[in-house]
C-alpha cells in the first residue's frame, strides 16, 4: 500500500504522475509499482488512454481522493475524441477505460484505422520544460505535447522537440519519468506560422472541455450543411468540391497537411465527406482544420454547442397518398390473375404491369391487403423427397458423363464442375449429405488433376495425328500448359509411355 502519491502539475499526464511517484518512492521494479498501484501486475503503462482508472482510485483513496472520470477527462487524451463519437459509444468507452483493461479502446475509438497517428516519441517544449524545472524542481510529461497537430507551443510559439523515449516502449509495464536523460535537445526553434499557434490553442480548448452530451451523426450532418451554406459553396443541394478544396488548400500550406497526414485528394476525400451525410466519426483534427478555415472567430465549445442545437434525429413523416375512385373491374382482373396460380410477383412482372401500377396508385390499401394472402410460402425443404431428387440428379450426372470421351476440351471435371451442370446446383451442393447416390458418383467419376493433365495430352496427341504432325515431349507440355514442377507423377509416366510407343 502506497503512503504517498504526488500532486499533479497543470495539464500533466496521469502516466507522468505515476512515473514521478516511482522516482519519489525510489521504486526500481516496474512490477512492484504495479502491485502497489493496482494490486495486479498485468496493467500496461499507456501514456494517452490509460485504463483501470477505478482500480487506481480505490488503491489511492487513503492518500488522495481521486475521481476516475475526472482523471479520464483531465489527465488523458480522451477529451479529444469524446465530443465526436456518438453518446452511446462514448459511455461504453468510458466504462472500458474506467473499469476494464481497455484492450479494445483503440479499435472502437477509431484510432487503429484512422489517418491521424500519435507521435513516435514523447515530445516537449524546451521553454515549458525549463519553467517546470524552475518552478517545481523536476520535469514532467504534459498532455498537450502528445496530441497530433500540437506542433507549436501555444504559450511560447516555438516548435516542440522530440525526446529519445519512444511513446510505445518495449517495456510495456514500466513508467518512465521525464528527465534530462531523455530530453537532450533544448534548442529553441522559432515557429513562423500563426496558423499552427491558433491550431494549438484550439486543441487546448478541446482538452479543457468537460463531460457533456455528444452530438449525433445527424446533428453533425446538419451542422456542416449549414456551414457550407453560410460559406456560399453549394451547387443546389450539392457541395461545390472545387471551391471547398480551393479555399481549404489556400489556407493550409501543403507542407502542414502532409505533416498531419491529412491532405484531401480527389472527389472522395475526407474533406468532402465531412459535408455529406455523416455515417462515421471524423478525427478531432479534421474538425479543427475545417473550423479554422470557415469559422475562425468561434471557439471550440461554441461550435460543439451549435452542433448540439440541431435535432438529434431526422423526423420520419409518412407521406399520405390520396386514393382515387375504386375500379371494380381492375380489382376483379387482379384477383383472377392471383387465383390462376400465379404469385404476386409473377402477376405483376410477367403479365400485367400496367394493372398493378393503376391499383398501386389509386387503390393501394386494398391491393396491399389482398396481396398478403397470395404470397408464396418460402420452403425450408422439409417436404422434399430427397430419394427421388437423388435419382433425378444422378440421371443428369450420367448424361453429362457420357459426353466425357467426346468432349476432350472441357475444363477439369471436378466435383464442383459436375454439380454446376445440375439444374439446381446450389441446392444439390448444400444438401449433398442427403444425396448418397450423387456422392458415390462424384467420388468415383470426379477427375483428379493428373487425369485432367492426361486428357489434355491425349487431345493434343490426337490433334497432331489428324494433322500428320509428330511432337516432342516438351512441345506437348507447352501446348497443354504444364509448367515445370506442376506435372503430376502419373502424368509423367503417361508421357514416358507416349515417347516409347507413340511419339
Amino acid at each position: 500500500m502506497l503512503a504517498y502519491f504526488p500532486k499533479p502539475y497543470p495539464d500533466e499526464l496521469l502516466y507522468s504522475m505515476l512515473a514521478r511517484c516511482k522516482v519519489h518512492m525510489g521504486i526500481e521494479s516496474p512490477k512492484h509499482l504495479l502491485d502497489l498501484l493496482y494490486q495486479k501486475r498485468t496493467v500496461i503503462a499507456v501514456p494517452d488512454l490509460p485504463a483501470q482508472l477505478q482500480l487506481l482510485c480505490n488503491s489511492l483513496q487513503h492518500v488522495q481522493q481521486l475521481n476516475a472520470k475526472q482523471l479520464l477527462y483531465q489527465r488523458t487524451l480522451f477529451p479529444l475524441y469524446a465530443p465526436f463519437i456518438p453518446e452511446g459509444r462514448k459511455q461504453h468507452l468510458t466504462d472500458l477505460l474506467i473499469n476494464s483493461d481497455g484492450s479494445v479502446v483503440y479499435v472502437e475509438i477509431g484510432m487503429s484505422a484512422g489517418t491521424v497517428k500519435l507521435p513516435a516519441f514523447f515530445r516537449y517544449c524546451p521553454l515549458c520544460m525549463n519553467e517546470l524545472q524552475q518552478e517545481y524542481g523536476e520535469f514532467a510529461w504534459l498532455r498537450r505535447w502528445l496530441v497530433p497537430g500540437y506542433q507549436v507551443c501555444h504559450i511560447h510559439g516555438c516548435e516542440l522537440c522530440d525526446s529519445i523515449l519512444p511513446l510505445r516502449s518495449i517495456h510495456r509495464h514500466e513508467y518512465l519519468a521525464a528527465c534530462p536523460q531523455y530530453c537532450e535537445d533544448f534548442a529553441v526553434a522559432t515557429n513562423h506560422s500563426s496558423k499552427l499557434v491558433q491550431l494549438s490553442s484550439s486543441i487546448m480548448e478541446l482538452l479543457a472541455i468537460t463531460e457533456s452530451q455528444s452530438p449525433t451523426y445527424h446533428q453533425w450532418t446538419l451542422f456542416y450543411r449549414g456551414l457550407i451554406a453560410e460559406a456560399g459553396m453549394q451547387n443546389g443541394m450539392q457541395v461545390s468540391g472545387f471551391e471547398l478544396h480551393s479555399k481549404f488548400r489556400s489556407y493550409w500550406p501543403h507542407s502542414i497537411l502532409v505533416s498531419l497526414n491529412l491532405v484531401p485528394v480527389g472527389p472522395s476525400s475526407w474533406l468532402l465527406a465531412m459535408f455529406r451525410k455523416h455515417r462515421k466519426s471524423f478525427s478531432y483534427l479534421q474538425h479543427l482544420l475545417v473550423w479554422q478555415v470557415l469559422k475562425p472567430q468561434y471557439s471550440v465549445s461554441q461550435l460543439i454547442a451549435c452542433a448540439n442545437s440541431f435535432p438529434e434525429s431526422a423526423s420520419r413523416s409518412q407521406k399520405v397518398v390520396p386514393e382515387g375512385p375504386i375500379n371494380q373491374a381492375d380489382r376483379d382482373r387482379w384477383l383472377q390473375l392471383l387465383q390462376s396460380g400465379l404469385s404476386v410477383k409473377q402477376a405483376r412482372v410477367q403479365y400485367h404491369k400496367a394493372l398493378y401500377a393503376r391499383l398501386y396508385r389509386h387503390d393501394r390499401t386494398w391491393l396491399l391487403e389482398t396481396n398478403k394472402g397470395w404470397h408464396l410460402k418460402r420452403t425450408n425443404h422439409s417436404n422434399t423427397n430427397w430419394q427421388v431428387r437423388d435419382k433425378h440428379y444422378l440421371r443428369q450426372l450420367y448424361r453429362v458423363l457420357a459426353l466425357r470421351d467426346f468432349e476432350l476440351k472441357t475444363p477439369r471435371q471436378s466435383r464442383n464442375w459436375f454439380l454446376k451442370q445440375l439444374t439446381r446446383s446450389s441446392t444439390a451442393e448444400k444438401h449433398l449429405s442427403k444425396l448418397p447416390l450423387c456422392q458415390s458418383f462424384l467420388n468415383r467419376y470426379s477427375e483428379t488433376v493428373a487425369e485432367f493433365q492426361i486428357r489434355r495430352l491425349t487431345y493434343q496427341v490426337l490433334l497432331g495425328r489428324q494433322n500428320n504432325q509428330s511432337r516432342l515431349a516438351w512441345e506437348l507440355e507447352r501446348l497443354c500448359g504444364l509448367a515445370n514442377g506442376r506435372t503430376r507423377p502419373l502424368t509423367l509416366k503417361f508421357m514416358e509411355l507416349l515417347e516409347r510407343e507413340v511419339l
